[in-house]
């Protein structure tokens, strides 16, 4: 699970344990609004965020290769 906030931090979260604690990507400006979007890719381990400036982001996750 993947959750985003105005202060522009992401955190990634893992669904079997996530009460844990988790360490912050600082992703996208309090200034410009912060985390607006995100977006799991099905078939990639990326996630892409965008903020309220228009900027967008693509994240590598989770260790494995993409596929071609």
């Amino acid at each position: 699970m993947i959750t985003g906030g105005k202060d522009g931090t992401v955190f990634v979260k893992h669904v079997d344990n996530i009460g844990s604690a988790h360490t912050p990507i600082k992703a996208h400006a309090v200034f410009s609004g912060g985390v607006t979007a995100l977006c799991l890719s099905r078939t990639r381990t990326v996630f892409y965020s965008a903020g309220g400036d228009g900027s967008f982001m693509a994240w590598c996750y989770g260790g494995k290769p993409n596929p071609p």
